[in-house]
């Protein structure tokens, strides 16, 4: 999730926008996703962070034990 935040910002930053993702993940959940989670994650990301009219100061990630998710953990993008 880390690696997937960073990418997204530099190439926002190289598109001239400030970003401001913010990741909640005190329980570093996001450590143990599998591969598709991972991939999942960063396909979603980028996708919403290339996507026209997107602002990135919107976008706030949480990473929680959601009880209607199966696994380690679950991506819940909150757009405000």
């Amino acid at each position: 999730l880390d690696a997937a935040i960073a990418r997204e910002r530099a190439a926002l930053l190289a598109r001239g926008i400030t970003p401001l993702l913010v990741v909640a993940d005190p329980d570093r959940r996001a450590a143990a996703f599998h591969t598709d989670q991972r991939a999942a994650t960063a396909a979603l990301l980028g996708a919403l962070c290339s996507a026209p009219g997107f602002d990135p100061c919107s976008l706030v990630v949480q990473v929680t034990a959601g009880d209607e998710f199966r696994g380690t953990g679950s991506l819940r993008p909150a757009l405000t």
